[in-house]
């Protein structure tokens, strides 16, 4: 079924090259064959128009300048790039059950830090007056006194064990999801409240290299950032590293794949989309060889890329690449053919 549909697409593509060009073909043609060295393998008639030449022993396609119009052919210059080679990871998002359970504690024992320093506040302020009106007038029975300065010891006793609370549970927050998320907790909370909000996730990664955790990892192009170690039980492998993904919320426990970077780089081109042609499971490519002649080229060493693009890592004599019209140059190609297996 798969091949049938193929041969079809080619039959339309063809059939729609054949119609395109045979309706706009005119006698403004190339007829320059010897100044461009082309040696041309047909003849062209107001019926079968062959289009397909020899240009430095390959086979190329020659148009007029006005179907070069019509046709909509545009080509742009690749330049050559490097990028760093990046390696697969297994990951694993984990539910932040754990860490929100921890911010309600901290917020709790913070807000009764709070409720006790005003109480102190308080104190602090009746047993002062007091103090002032034992010494300068004895007009305060000592007892009360006493018993003022009493509340006080309790009120800072009790504060010295709330912060002793809120620093045991800050080490916890701090060792199980690293001083970045207990600095936000702390202060305006951007990122904790995108988690509790679902705009984004805390993923764990298989693996990771403890020495360099500052290391780029990606998913989906979208840069992590690393917390700390994960010592719980995962189904991942060596060590586990805990990230932050801002800006995408995936479901706890989802499998994802995530990228790193590796010391490795490659020389070579990023190649757009609309330049692609897939054939016979191979990409091909058209580039521009001079004024209106064109070649298919095989793109074989490349990589793709963490953002789905392909990158051809190899030397091109001829970087001048057709970004719009290769679908039509790839079925006036086929098209030729065709019809020079009837001729045959």
């Amino acid at each position: 079924m798969k091949i049938l549909i193929y041969i079809l697409s080619i039959i339309i593509l063809g059939s729609f090259a054949y119609l395109f060009f045979s309706n706009n073909y005119s006698d403004t043609s190339f007829n320059n064959d010897q100044e461009l060295g082309l040696n041309e393998e047909g003849t062209d008639d107001d019926i079968k128009v062959n289009r397909l030449v020899t240009y430095k022993d390959k086979v190329a396609i020659l148009l007029s300048p006005e179907e070069y119009k019509l046709a909509g052919i545009s080509s742009q210059l690749l330049k050559k790039q490097i990028v760093i080679l990046q390696e697969e990871k297994s990951a694993l998002s984990i539910n932040p059950k754990k860490l929100i359970e921890f911010v309600e504690i901290f917020d709790l024992i913070k807000l009764q830090l709070d409720r006790v320093n005003i109480k102190k506040k308080y104190l602090k302020s009746n047993y002062d007056r007091l103090k002032i009106l034992y010494d300068s007038q004895g007009s305060v029975p000592l007892k009360n006194l006493e018993e003022s300065k009493y509340k006080l010891m309790s009120i800072n006793s009790e504060i010295i064990l709330l912060n002793k609370k809120l620093k045991n549970i800050s080490t916890k927050i701090k060792i199980s999801f690293g001083d970045f998320f207990l600095n936000d907790i702390i202060d305006e909370r951007v990122v904790y409240n995108n988690i509790v909000n679902k705009f984004s996730s805390i993923i764990v990664i298989e693996n990771i290299e403890y020495k360099n955790s500052n290391t780029d990892y990606f998913y989906k192009s979208k840069s992590l950032t690393y917390l700390t170690l994960y010592d719980e039980a995962t189904k991942l492998i060596g060590n586990v590293g805990l990230f932050y993904l801002d800006g995408d919320n995936l479901s706890p426990e989802r499998k994802i794949t995530v990228h790193v970077n590796t010391a490795d780089s490659l020389e070579g081109y990023f190649i757009p989309e609309n330049a692609l042609i897939y054939h016979n499971g191979k990409i091909w490519s058209y580039f521009k060889e001079k004024d209106y002649i064109y070649t298919r080229y095989e793109l074989s060493k490349f990589n793709i890329m963490n953002n789905g693009q392909l990158f051809l890592n190899e030397e091109l004599k001829n970087n001048n690449i057709v970004t719009s019209g290769a679908q039509v140059l790839f079925a006036e190609e086929f098209r030729t053919q065709i019809m020079q297996e009837d001729d045959d």
